[in-house]
């Protein structure tokens, strides 16, 4: 995967080029990685990326903007087409991102469809655009303030020009593993902000602009609210197999996890039914150690019904690799089965797999309100949460001081 970043100067500082590297040094894991840097000014702009058969291309510099990105786009075609080139044509993404950002402007993003996230510097106005994908697949991390911009997809490149400091009020939030909206998401670095799904934002030596682009809300299609529950599952097929498809376009080294659960269960059956019998999509089981549930009988029954390549891998420790991970991203692990994941995914490297399917999280995905009850709690209205959790879940609570919950020790196995 590719990683960007850089500073902006804001009051008109010229960047060091040594400084650009002593920021791209801090990436220590990354050192083997081949190096594209930009520098002019009070503007400083790097790429890492290893070499790749699968969408890497080098920053360009088209009529006056320089770009930078970490990007997969899955409708290449579809974008070529809407500014005027045959499908044939072979333009190199950054160039299309320029092309469409002079097209249509600072919302742009919506004519995409993939992860990503741009960086555009516009030599002429002196503006920095920044924009992620719609979901906030690939991180975006930023400091900002009168005399400067910095920013990169790993936080640790901050360090160079930002001093550390642990923000105590987001610590509950990573304890609960809860999800941060809005369009300034703090993280646990005092004042570095995690950039938020669907933002751009425009930044010039005296002016922050910065907006959401795209709201899923605004998305949703409330026509057929009538509807019957048949109904809304064969639409809902429908707009699945798209979306599937879309991931199944412009490369041939894709593969799947699959645990043999619903959300994973219905990705590589339908990756499977697109598929045909023209090619036989890998997919790739972890199979627990010790007492751990085995459900692996589900997922061979699901590779053999839609004809795919199975693959078993032995789980690693749950805890295995975490202070590892942890130094890499600059920030505790979030969730607790990142050990468990690497062997999957050193597996999938070992089969030259670039592009892996996931039915991680699917359920929040197509669900919502599971941010309710932390929202109760957060609000202190305690009576409305006790309410709330005895329909739900019947939970076994306690309340302690300040009327705050507390699950019975005794409950706990």
């Amino acid at each position: 995967m590719e990683v960007i970043g850089g500073v902006f100067f804001r009051d008109d500082s010229i960047v060091d080029r040594n400084q650009l590297v002593k920021m791209v040094n801090l990436l220590t894991h990354r050192s083997g990685h081949q190096r594209t840097t930009f520098c002019r000014n009070s503007v400083g702009l790097f790429n890492l990326r290893k070499p790749s058969s699968f969408q890497v291309e080098s920053p360009i510099s088209y009529e006056g903007l320089v770009v930078f990105s970490n990007a997969r786009i899955d409708n290449t075609l579809d974008l070529q087409t809407s500014l005027g080139f045959s499908s044939s044509s072979k333009i190199e993404k950054n160039e299309l991102f320029a092309r469409a950002y002079l097209k249509w402007g600072d919302s742009f993003g919506n004519q995409l469809l993939g992860v990503f996230t741009i960086v555009i510097w516009d030599q002429v106005k002196e503006e920095l655009f920044m924009l992620c994908d719609q979901i906030g697949i690939r991180s975006l991390f930023y400091y900002i303030d009168d005399k400067k911009l910095v920013f990169c997809n790993e936080i640790n490149a901050l360090r160079q020009f930002v001093s550390f400091q642990i923000n105590r009020s987001q610590i509950p939030y990573y304890l609960t593993y809860t999800d941060r909206a809005g369009e300034r998401i703090e993280t646990l670095i005092k004042n570095v902000y995690l950039f938020a799904r669907g933002k751009s934002m425009k930044v010039s030596n005296h002016k922050v602009q910065s907006s959401i682009y795209y709201r899923l809300i605004e998305h949703v299609d409330n026509s057929g609210a009538n509807y019957s529950d048949e109904e809304y599952g064969l639409i809902f097929h429908e707009k699945f197999r798209k979306a599937v498809r879309r991931r199944l376009e412009g490369s041939s080294y894709i593969g799947a996890e699959l645990s043999g659960g619903l959300d994973s269960s219905y990705i590589c059956a339908m990756a499977g039914n697109i598929y045909g019998a023209s090619y036989s999509l890998p997919v790739y089981h972890i199979k627990p150690e010790g007492n751990g549930t085995d459900e692996s009988s589900f997922a061979k029954l699901v590779a053999r019904h839609s004809q795919l390549q199975y693959n078993e891998v032995r789980a690693h420790s749950t805890f295995r690799d975490l202070s590892y991970y942890s130094e890499i991203l600059g920030l505790p692990i979030e969730q607790y089965h990142t050990g468990v994941m690497t062997g999957v995914l050193e597996r999938m490297k070992e089969d030259n797999i670039e592009v892996c399917l996931s039915g991680e999280d699917g359920d929040n995905v197509v669900s919502s309100g599971n941010q309710y009850p932390f929202e109760l709690l957060k609000s202190k209205r305690y009576d409305e949460y006790r309410k709330n959790m005895s329909i739900t879940g019947n939970w076994p609570l306690e309340y302690g001081p300040d009327n705050v919950a507390i699950i019975k020790p005794s409950t706990i196995r």
